[in-house]
């Protein structure tokens, strides 16, 4: 018997390989042995090797080479129990695993034997590979080599199905693992997105929701929304008024990997919802697995930029009225143009200062920080050194009163612990603290209780915003709209009075007999055009007093008011044939309101509805009627109408100069203006729906008052 010596493994090349694995179920221990015993003393051929499986760890050991031939494998019995085992194999089809031990069963090792050869491979308790070598093609039992071949194309089943279960294994044994790790880290996560003060949740890929703060859970519940269910709802299924555009802005952060801030409106409710989002990507590996999306609602913020927009617009508009009809005033205008440029530079700056405040946050970050139950900080970012000046280690520590203005702290640090005996959320506490340098610094905080099991306060975690420059701006446009509406006061006065003078000449001087034709008629077109100013200045002191006042309101009938100003029209017009439909109901039209300030509102829509009629005969129908909780007030006329495109901006007449609107003057802004301080709105239509040249209908929409 000449013995192989195993490091030649390692160099051998196998023609043909023929192999099977086998489970414990099987139970082959006793014929393979059997087998075993049969090949080591039947030996006359060429040669092989017999590997047995030793102890656990220690590898294969070679017990045995020899030349081999099947017919010499001892007994019938012991082939035919090997075929029999052989068969029950190949009619499972594939390879099952029985018991967990049973994952580390294959092995590979292959032997030079010089001939065409096959691989039996048997993984028991202990594994046995068994070699068998043939000369020439000689094969003496042809059945059992044609059962081998067959089984051969199951090795590979086998081999993935190991491979893969042990994969499975393995994968499902960490994902515990990182479940385990993530529970204790994502419980200090959503504490941490809980106490930012805006709106925060997470989507996946799917853009399914994984996790939100309780911000946002009150920010859903604020838009009338169910807050049930949350978890795993896809994004658009819970806010299906979103636009398209937010998915690509999704797919694009998806994509990119870097972070997106937009501004959105979104109508809901029949209301504008105006929004500032950050898409901030979450990347696992460098492929973006989460998306945490913050929300900040700037729909408040908006609307009092459109607002002070309007009436700067409105200011604009009567100071261009004013030069356009009072030369002689240029001086007095210069100066209100001066203030309202003053206004509108501040306005400006303002808008600046919030987009270098947004750069600030998104390139900084704000200030987090984390107190325990006694407000001494425990953890602070190192934002702080741009806040306050100071760093991180010198604000651990300390308490947060210590940095408050010596001029504020009892008072500031009263309210704060009223929060903390309290335990809840709190947001946008404005307080005053001084700077490393000595320097006054204004915070915004806002902060979320952090409580033990028993509900006991542990402490705050939170964030701080450096609103100073903020506060700056708006003091500072508050004192230049002071001063502008103090000029205007005093300059409406003066005007007013230089107006009744002339008018007081004009009427005198038209009143004598001696005047030619030429200077009378000039003489009323300035009387007019007096008049004209008259009632421009008188309505930029209306819109002024409307903005700053709260006018006196009672229960009335605006019937009489409507007829009151119908007859005064003539006296505006009296050389033009007018021609109001009205009729009187005996159902009274009452309201909560001013009757002075609905007398301007109905006058001054009357008044454009003659003016800028060009027919011989201006004909104009009015009509009131029920509309829900509101009268429905319709003033139809017939002049040259409104196109759609300007429908919406009629109102702002500083926007347009072309001769159809062109002089409309504040008349229409006031008229707008009234409505709304009335809880009421206005806007125009084709008095013939689809026919512009047929003239305008004005509706005014006024709630009905209250009984009692």
């Amino acid at each position: 018997m000449k013995e192989q010596n195993p490091s030649i493994i390692k160099e051998l090349s196998v023609s043909y390989e023929c192999a099977l694995a086998i489970g414990n179920s099987l139970d082959l221990s006793e014929m393979l042995h059997e087998v075993i015993y049969t090949i080591v003393h039947k030996t006359d051929a060429h040669y092989g090797i017999i590997w047995f499986g030793g102890e656990k760890g220690k590898g294969f050991q070679a017990i045995a080479s020899a030349g081999i031939r099947i017919k010499d494998v001892l007994a019938q019995k012991g082939i035919a129990s090997l075929q029999k085992g052989l068969k029950r194999i190949l009619k499972k089809q594939q390879f099952v695993l029985k018991k967990e031990r049973d994952k580390d069963f294959l092995r590979y090792c292959a032997v030079l034997t010089g001939e065409e050869e096959s691989v039996l491979i048997i993984p028991i308790d202990n594994v046995a590979v068994i070699h068998l070598a043939y000369t020439g093609g000689e094969i003496v039992d042809e059945s059992l080599v044609n059962l081998l071949v067959g089984l051969s194309r199951k090795l590979c089943v086998a081999i993935d199905a190991c491979i893969a279960h042990e994969n499975i294994v393995k994968e499902v044994r960490v994902r515990k693992e990182v479940v385990k790790q993530l529970r204790s880290s994502g419980q200090q996560y959503h504490m941490t997105i809980d106490a930012i003060g805006r709106a925060v949740h997470v989507v996946d890929r799917r853009l399914n929701i994984t996790l939100f703060n309780e911000t946002f859970r009150q920010w859903v519940r604020g838009l009338g929304m169910g807050v049930e269910n949350i978890i795993g709802r896809n994004l658009f299924d819970l806010f299906p008024f979103l636009q398209d555009g937010v998915r690509d802005e999704y797919q694009r952060v998806i994509k990119t990997g870097k972070l997106l801030v937009t501004v959105e409106t979104n109508e809901f409710a029949g209301r504008k919802i105006t929004t500032e989002t950050r898409k901030i990507p979450i990347l696992d590996g460098g492929r973006v697995t989460r998306i945490v999306t913050v929300i900040e609602d700037i729909t408040v913020q908006k609307k009092a930029e459109e607002e002070l927009r309007k009436k700067t617009e409105q200011l604009i508009s009567s100071q261009k009225e004013l030069k356009e009809l009072l030369t002689e005033s240029e001086e007095s205008r210069r100066s209100l143009l001066s203030i309202l440029e003053d206004v509108k530079e501040t306005q400006e700056a303002l808008q600046i200062s919030e987009e270098r405040f947004q750069d600030i946050v998104v390139n900084t970050g704000d200030w987090i920080w984390e107190t325990d139950e006694k407000g001494c900080y425990n953890y602070c970012s190192p934002v702080v050194k741009q806040v306050l000046g100071y760093e991180c280690d010198e604000v651990l520590g300390k308490y947060f009163y210590d940095f408050f203005d010596p001029d504020e702290r009892e008072e500031s640090k009263k309210a704060a612990f009223e929060i903390f005996k309290k335990k809840t959320p709190f947001k946008n506490f404005v307080n005053r603290n001084v700077h490393k340098n000595g320097h006054v610094v204004i915070l915004e905080t806002s902060g979320f209780p952090m409580l033990d099991d028993r509900g006991n306060l542990r402490g705050y975690r939170g964030v701080d915003r450096d609103i100073t420059e903020r506060k700056q701006m708006e003091e500072t446009i508050r004192e230049s709209l002071h001063r502008s509406e103090l000029l205007l006061d005093l300059m409406s006065h003066d005007l007013t009075n230089m107006n009744q003078m002339s008018l007081s000449s004009l009427e005198l001087m038209l009143r004598g007999n001696d005047l030619s034709e030429r200077v009378r008629r000039y003489s009323k077109l300035a009387l007019g055009q007096i008049q004209r100013s008259a009632r421009l200045i008188s309505n930029v002191k209306k819109l002024t007093a409307l903005r700053k006042e709260k006018p006196h309101f009672e229960r009335l009938d605006i019937e009489p008011i409507l007829e009151n100003a119908i007859s005064h029209l003539g006296e505006d017009f009296p050389q033009r044939d007018v021609e109001v439909n009205f009729k009187s109901q005996k159902e009274k039209w009452f309201v909560n309101g001013s009757g002075e300030l609905l007398y301007d509102l109905f006058y001054n829509i009357l008044h454009n509805a003659v003016k800028f009629d060009r027919h011989e005969k201006v004909i104009v129908d009015v009509e009131v009627s029920p509309n829900d909780g509101f009268w429905r007030l319709e003033t139809r006329d017939r002049g040259p109408g409104i196109p759609d495109e300007r429908k919406e901006t009629i109102f702002l007449r500083a926007r347009w100069r072309d001769k159809i609107i062109y002089g409309l003057g504040l008349g229409l802004a006031l008229a707008e203006a009234i409505a709304q301080r009335h809880g009421g709105r206005i806007w125009v239509e084709d008095r013939v729906r689809g026919k512009t040249e047929e003239g305008s209908n004005f509706v005014v929409l006024l709630p009905k008052a209250i009984n009692n």
